[in-house]
């Protein structure tokens, strides 16, 4: 017989994604595939900003002029990246993190700017603190 309670990749969208929508900085430690993470929730629109900032960043530090022509190009991406919404689509199977931490052991911690986990692969979330953010971007 099938349970009519919805599972964790169901749940946490519904319950997290709503905050970040709304300016809550969520930070959670979360345990996916083996890996202990800690990290700030966001929203999948600041996730795809920050990682292109980095891309763009990235290739203008490079030599060469292959690398400035791709840093160019990115460049009007950026315009259309920056447009995308802020809202939160409750129903999309990934989360989004900024600020990661991965917990390898005593002393072994390393450091990821961004994750992006399917929902269904979290096994366990511990929420460290909610706080009221404003909006890194407009």
């Amino acid at each position: 017989m099938m349970s009519d309670r919805p599972d964790q990749e169901e749940i946490l969208p519904l319950l997290l994604r709503p905050l970040v929508a709304v300016g809550v900085s969520i930070r959670m430690t979360f345990h996916a595939h083996g890996l202990l993470m800690s990290g700030v929730l966001i929203s999948e629109g600041e996730y795809l900003k920050v990682l292109l900032e980095q891309v763009i960043a990235g290739t203008r530090a490079a030599e060469g002029a292959q690398s400035k022509a791709v840093a160019e190009g990115l460049e009007g991406l950026r315009a259309q990246v920056m447009a995308l919404p802020e809202e939160v689509d409750a129903t999309a199977s990934f989360l989004h993190f900024r600020d990661v931490r991965i917990h390898y052991g005593v002393g072994t911690d390393r450091t990821a700017t961004l994750w992006r986990v399917r929902s269904s692969a979290i096994d366990g979330i511990s929420l460290e603190s909610l706080e009221h953010a404003e909006k890194r971007f407009s």
